[in-house]
């Protein structure tokens, strides 16, 4: 991850840290004593330590160089010579990069941050190894001038040390190392610090009184946290430095006397060294001591959680059982209050009287080695259900291996324990349904009640067999090989699981050849556990022997019933063409007579007298009668048989109502009735055979004719009703009864009233009508009551253009 600019490691941090070596580098040779030829505080190292170990090894080939310019540039600034200046800031170089090697190690940028006592030593050895390298370069730099090796190099190393312990904490830590504290706090601190500085260090300042910032600063390790520590000690070394640059302070005289330069800085640079060391592990173990703390917090809260959310009761007592902690789960299970169970015995709360002494017993040894692992029992809650708990108890020891706390968990068991007892009845009632569990592998391990009746084994022969086994072999070859697979399990899961149910035979013995086998109608499902593992299959089976049996009877009853219907189809066939037969063979010679009568009636063969006269219009009549009963017999055996053909041309019903009209004139001539017809003015249209709609109408006619008495009316209305051509056929005549009319259009059926009077007719008309109006598209429908009339309604749908022309007239007469 790529650091924000203006965090440790980032661009913008990096630049700022390379100024601050220029300038500290530039301020430090300004401030060191005349006389002096080394620095006596040289901030570069800890500078240029902390920037090189903070960023990535690949920019390493960008700031080196501009770390050793920058230390040439601070030493030529301070008017060093050129010779001394190169080698002085070479050695410099050299001895940031070996104190930024070993404080870096093999670690991640990002990790090089002060957060444990074991980066403190890596500190130290940074701080030693940047002092060590400078000191040899110093040594060299002498030895090649041809000059003995000056004290001073101790001061050298001694300020190295100092800059890259002072400095590199500053530089290395975060706001996490801070701790929370009152702000007044630091503020009196801050000053107390300062003035301690100030009182120490001051002009002719003689006193022994440089003890005086150290518990200060011991006091902001311990209460304020690693970073502040680390920026006092920081503002200390810039204060005691330019203290000890203008000769004020403890180490800059001796009995009054002024002490030597080097030694007034390797004694300045040794304090500031023993402050750091001092105060800096305080602060990290401070630091520790906050993040153990949090993490044990976040423990007992992550704890607390769990123990608060799992759905278990879980208690924790001392060796001798006094209950220490219990988690909610207790109160919702039992109903005792925490604050009830937290510091009695545990036999005292939740354990049921006659059992508390085995409890108090577990927990007379110090051991725990009398406390059971598991336990299986039961307990009763503050209302005084029972409950079935699994006890599981576990012995909690220290880093000594004593035993100081024992942990029990409780898991309620009463809804599954329950669950099983009702599935194991459910299981072993269930005597007409078989239910066999199986492992992955086929093997039997659940055999049920139901498939012990149905095939006559027991569990103990059942279990541990293969499912196959209870298949008839041949059948299950025979399904193998249709199936192209081995007749084995594998085979059976891969087609049969969750597929629709499927009849096998089952053998009734495991254990004899040639058993009777029963049909039974089998499901196969696989079974999943909560991790949606498969552990087994089951199977579902249902005996339908009867039921295949009684399917096959019933097969058999239905095919002799068709057989039946069949000749029966026969017959009637044969019964209407020999109708049809006959019909036609009579029409000629009645035809015949007909014609013969009438012409003898008129006179045409010579006069007759009038009985004779009589004597013929009788036989005329009765021959038109005749001539009816064949037309309606023969229009009714065409449409029984789809063997009548007629016109399929447009036909104007105003022509049905005359034709029917003329030809039921006859009827009405000797009778006292009122006949009365009304044709529309305009075209009434339909697409029929006009002879076939004729002798429908007439046959309606016929009988309002016949079953109204003289007096009575009958009335016949064309009209257009709903889109469709409608006739009405009206008479007030004797009219039929309501329980009557469900037999209107059965052939040759005669009402109650017509056989008492003695109404000639057939039992023909009605059902010739319907045949055609419906041959026709047509509906027909009869409203009648006894002795008060029949109203015949018949409705025709209209030829397209007929309807269209209808439409147009009537959007006209809305206009």
């Amino acid at each position: 991850m790529t650091p924000r600019p203006l965090h440790p490691g980032g661009t913008l941090w990096a630049a700022l840290v390379l100024c601050a070596v220029v300038a500290t580098g530039f301020s430090a040779l300004r401030l060191s004593p005349d006389g002096l030829p080394v620095m006596a505080w040289w901030p570069v190292a800890g500078l240029s330590v902390a920037l090189l170990a903070r960023m990535p090894l690949r920019l390493w080939l960008v700031l080196v160089p501009i770390i050793g310019v920058s230390h040439y540039t601070a030493l030529l600034m301070s008017d060093r010579p050129v010779t001394f200046s190169l080698a002085y800031g070479s050695a410099s170089l050299v001895a940031a990069l070996a104190g930024a090697l070993v404080l870096r190690g093999r670690r991640d940028p990002s990790d090089v941050v002060l957060r444990r006592q074991m980066d403190v030593v890596r500190l130290m050895g940074s701080a030693a190894a940047a002092a060590t390298v400078m000191v040899l370069g110093g040594v060299i730099y002498a030895t090649s001038q041809g000059d003995t090796p000056p004290p001073s190099l101790i001061l050298l190393g001694i300020s190295h040390l100092a800059s890259v312990l002072v400095i590199v904490p500053v530089l290395t830590t975060g706001p996490g190392t801070l701790r929370r504290f009152h702000p007044a706090a630091f503020v009196v601190q801050s000053l107390l610090l300062a003035g301690a500085i100030g009182v120490v260090f001051a002009p002719s300042q003689h006193l022994a009184l440089v003890f005086l910032p150290l518990p200060l600063l011991t006091w902001a390790a311990y209460r304020f946290g690693l970073r502040i520590v680390s920026w006092q000690i920081l503002f200390c070394a810039v204060g005691i430095n330019v203290y000890a640059a203008f000769g004020h302070g403890p180490f800059a005289w001796s009995q009054g006397t002024a002490t030597d330069p080097v030694v007034v800085g390797s004694l300045t640079q040794g304090y500031l060294v023993a402050m750091t060391l001092l105060c800096l592990p305080v602060a990290l173990s401070m630091h520790q001591s906050d993040r153990l703390a949090r993490e044990l917090r976040a423990s007992r809260d992550l704890s607390d959680m769990t123990l608060a959310t799992t759905g278990c009761m879980i208690m924790v007592s001392d060796m001798a059982g006094t209950v220490l902690r219990a988690n909610p789960a207790v109160s919702l299970i039992l109903g005792h209050r925490t604050d009830d169970v937290v510091g009695r015995p545990i036999w005292e709360t939740i354990v049921s009287p006659e059992h508390r002494a085995q409890a108090a017993a577990m927990f007379t040894t110090m051991d725990g080695s009398l406390i059971p692992t598991s336990v299986d029992g039961r307990v009763r809650d503050l209302e005084g259900c029972e409950h079935r708990v699994l006890w599981t108890s576990g012995v909690v020891c220290d880093d000594t291996g004593t035993p100081t706390h024992v942990v029990m968990t409780g898991l309620d068991m009463t809804a599954e324990r329950n669950a099983a007892g009702l599935m194991e009845h459910v299981l072993g009632a269930a005597l007409d349904t078989a239910i066999i569990g199986t492992d992955t592998n086929g093997r039997i391990t659940l055999f049920n009640a139901g498939a012990q009746a149905m095939l006559g084994q027991s569990t103990y022969d059942a279990v541990g067999r293969p499912f196959t086994d209870i298949l008839d072999p041949a059948g299950f070859s025979a399904w193998a090989a249709a199936h192209d697979a081995p007749a084995d399990f594998s085979s059976l899961v891969q087609h049969q699981v969750d597929a629709p149910p499927t009849d096998w035979e089952w053998r009734t013995s495991l254990n004899r050849d040639g058993a009777p086998t029963r049909r039974v109608s089998t499901t196969l499902s696989g079974i999943h556990d909560h991790g949606d593992t498969l552990i087994g299959y089951l199977c579902v089976g249902s005996d339908v022997t009867e039921l295949h049996q009684t399917a096959e009877l019933l097969v058999t009853a239905l095919e002799k019933e068709r057989q039946i219907v069949g000749r029966l189809k026969d017959l009637d066939t044969a019964k209407d063409q020999f109708v049809s037969t006959v019909s036609h063979e009579l029409r000629t010679p009645v035809s015949t007579i007909i014609g013969y009568g009438e012409m003898l009636v008129e006179g045409d063969l010579g006069d007759l007298s009038a009985g004779q006269v009589k004597a013929l219009e009788a036989i005329t009549r009765n021959g038109e009668r005749l001539v009816t009963l064949v037309d309606n017999l023969l229009a009714l055996s065409g449409l029984a048989s789809n063997t009548l053909s007629w016109d399929r041309d447009p036909v104007d019903l105003r022509d049905v109502l005359a034709k029917a009209r003329d030809a039921t004139s006859g009827l009405v001539e000797n009778r006292s009735l009122t006949v009365t017809f009304e044709p529309p003015a305009d075209e009434v249209s339909v697409i029929g055979d006009l002879p076939t709609l004729t002798l429908a109408l007439t046959n309606l006619l016929s009988n309002a004719v016949k079953f109204t008495e003289d007096g009575g009316q009958v009335r016949c209305v064309l009209d257009v009703s709903e889109g469709q051509g409608r006739f009405l056929v009206h008479d007030d005549g004797l009219g039929i009864a309501a329980d009557e009319q469900v037999h209107l259009f059965t052939r040759f059926w005669r009402s109650t009233t017509a056989q008492r009077r003695e109404i000639q007719g057939t039992g023909l008309g009605l059902s010739t009508v319907q045949s055609i109006i419906l041959a026709h598209g047509g509906t027909i429908t009869i409203d009648s009551a006894h002795l008060a009339g029949t109203t015949v309604t018949v409705l025709l749908p209209l030829t397209e253009s007929s309807r269209r022309k209808r439409e147009t007239n009537s959007g006209v007469e809305r206009a």
